[in-house]
């Protein structure tokens, strides 16, 4: 079967430079690049050639797809060398670039070195790897997550709507010394305060109409990790009772007197200013001062729009499709109040709205704005 060398450009003089053939390797050459995909899919491909001009944030993720997909190394040519270009070839994820116009020996000489790059396999990721991000300060908050699951001590997580706070209470849980145990999630927004007490500490027969022998939320979850999540919403003659419980580690379901012992790890979630419902009497102080050992803030992702890219290429990746340069700059531009819950809302959208094409348009981006 043969193998290809596959060049991005556009470029006449580029191509004609390249050739047909380069270092014993066929060359494809793709003006398009969206065209590409099902070539990759059909052919054996040994590197990549992108014409500078060709790069920019859209098309970088496309690549980067390609290069992580079919784990071949990938090269920047450029006509001139500027400062940075080292630099920016790191940082973009291309694995080296190529000046041209060149002297062939020399040109193919940087071909063939590339050429014997052996890209690993994806190897086993980091434990909050899933959590996805690279800016500064979602490293800063992977570090503390790493430090925290080491613990047994409570955390507070505050965030907006959308920023996946759930979600990390649960890597919290799974990379614990709890992690063969349970992970259980109570959401106070959907209780009623009666309700709620009964369904954290359970019931027993008699202890009001209906009720039956039942273990509540705490005990389900003995020796692992029950999440509060909108822990702002707690009705306040309910605090003085969960800070009881968090302090004594023992229970006496409704209706008994008998006390029952539990291991249980408390996380607590919030998109509330706690601080501020403490100050207008919503929350008590103590509970306050009991839940914020370990705290966390998840920041929006409008302020972390260099996470974006990362978003976009993990939901697209096995859905076969591909967004256009201006569909890439429109969701960039966005500001996101809905966070990555709107992002990923947005591109389950634009996947259907573009069934019958592989490229995502920018008219099939539709963003929900709130009147």
């Amino acid at each position: 079967m043969s193998e290809y060398i596959v060049l991005f450009s556009g470029e006449s003089s580029l191509v004609q430079f390249i050739g047909e053939t380069l270092c014993g390797f066929k060359v494809e050459t793709f003006s398009e690049v969206f065209d590409s995909p099902l070539f990759f899919d059909t052919h054996v491909v040994r590197l990549l050639l992108v014409d500078f001009l060709y790069v920019n944030a859209g098309f970088n993720s496309f690549i980067m797809r390609l290069k992580e997909r079919f784990h071949i190394p990938v090269a920047v040519l450029s006509t001139e060398f500027f400062p940075d270009l080292s630099v920016f070839t790191i940082k973009a994820g291309f694995d080296d670039y190529i000046l041209y116009p060149a002297r062939r020996d020399i040109f193919e000489t940087r071909v063939e070195k590339l050429l014997k790059t052996i890209l690993p396999a994806p190897a086993e990721t980091e434990p909050f790897q899933s959590f996805i991000g690279k800016t500064p300060c979602i490293c800063s908050l992977k570090e503390k997550l790493a430090e925290y699951a080491k613990v047994e001590l409570p955390v507070l997580l505050e965030g907006e709507s959308g920023t996946g706070k759930t979600f990390l209470a649960e890597l919290i849980h799974r990379n614990s010394s709890r992690k063969g145990k349970k992970f259980k999630t109570i959401n106070l927004s959907r209780f009623d305060g009666s309700v709620f007490f009964s369904e954290l500490v359970g019931s027993v027969k008699g202890a009001f109409t209906d009720a039956v022998d039942k273990k509540g939320f705490i005990e389900e979850t003995d020796g692992g990790t029950l999440l509060f999540d909108e822990i702002s919403e707690m009705p306040l003659k309910f605090q003085a009772q969960l800070l009881h419980l968090t302090e004594s580690n023992e229970i006496c379901r409704l209706g008994s007197s008998k006390s029952i012992n539990f291991n249980v790890r408390f996380l607590f979630a919030t998109n509330s200013n706690l601080c501020e419902r403490v100050a207008c009497g919503l929350f008590r102080s103590d509970l306050f001062y009991r839940i914020n050992v370990l705290r966390l803030r998840i920041p929006p992702l409008r302020e972390r729009r260099d996470d974006i890219p990362l978003f976009i290429e993990h939901f697209l990746k096995g859905t076969g499709k591909y967004l256009a340069p201006e569909s890439f700059s429109k969701l960039l531009d966005h500001s996101w109040p809905g966070n990555v819950r709107e992002l990923f809302n947005c591109l389950k959208r634009a996947v259907v709205l573009s069934s019958c094409e592989t490229v995502i348009r920018s008219n099939a981006i539709e963003f929900d704005l709130l009147s």
